[in-house]
């Protein structure tokens, strides 16, 4: 994947600035982690980037961040683009500049899991009681405050009636990191016996291969994933093979194939 435009230089030497600067040791919001966000921010909305794309550009130019650098960056960028349309109807316009997405991420810092402004001059002409006030002004507005198209709030509620409201909200949360056993190789059992020998908690779900983490952590240096013992695959999808139920000898099509976690399944 490859940035052709100046900008994305922009972001590179944003991006090795980190790397340079960063005390990753400090538990103080560093403004160069929001820099990095906001270049993320402006890369995906004013040049029409893939996010995950994005996201990936800037974690491998930015590895002298550590873990925690790196969640940051990451997870408050897909939170942002997850509550894009809210945050900009609080901000009153489309952004277009980088100083339009410091906004934007002061907003998100306000209404998120920060709950107010960290002390950083972009952030000095945003008033908390103002963004707080003007969400509250829209929360009756599905769409709005859920951040989707209305004619996809329209469809939603057309096809799931009352079930529409707790879908949709469940649709913004996080989803939980779930492993499926790799039953060729192992069992549930043994795999999680050994991802607690890497200091990998997790739960087992459902009644055959599913592990969920009970915290988000990076399981790819693990023994048991270069041993092939799992893999990491949505909880709905691995129900997928079982309730197909396909017999030796079937043709299968999987019409809405992604890396083909299901069709290996």
């Amino acid at each position: 994947f490859l940035f052709g435009t100046r900008h994305s230089v922009n972001l590179f030497n944003s991006i090795n600035s980190i790397c340079l600067m960063l005390n990753t040791d400090s538990p103080r919001l560093q403004p160069l982690l929001v820099r990095a966000v906001v270049e993320a921010l402006h890369s995906i909305f004013t040049e029409n980037r893939h996010a995950d794309k994005v996201i990936e550009f800037i974690l491998r130019n930015n590895k002298k961040a550590g873990s925690r650098d790196r969640a940051f960056i990451a997870e408050n960028t897909y939170e942002i683009v997850r509550y894009y349309r809210l945050y900009t109807e609080i901000l009153g316009h489309i952004p277009l500049t980088h100083w339009d997405f410091w906004q934007i991420c002061g907003i998100h810092f306000v209404l998120g899991s920060h709950g107010s402004l960290p002390n950083l001059i972009e952030f000095k002409s945003l008033d908390a009681d103002a963004i707080r006030n003007k969400s509250e002004e829209v929360r009756n507005n599905r769409a709005i405050r859920e951040s989707i198209p209305d004619w996809l709030d329209a469809l939603g509620e057309s096809e799931l009636g009352e079930a529409w409201n707790n879908t949709l909200s469940n649709l913004n949360k996080p989803a939980k990191v779930v492993l499926r056993t790799n039953r060729l190789k192992t069992d549930r059992e043994t795999l999680q016996k050994a991802l607690a020998t890497d200091n990998i908690d997790t739960a087992a779900v459902g009644p055959a291969d599913s592990l969920v983490l009970n915290r988000r952590q990076n399981v790819f240096q693990s023994k048991a994933f270069k041993d092939g013992f799992f893999e990491v695959q949505d909880y709905s999808s691995q129900l997928v093979a079982a309730l197909l139920a396909p017999a030796p000898g079937m043709r299968v099509v999987d019409a809405c194939a992604g890396s083909g976690g299901k069709t290996l399944h």
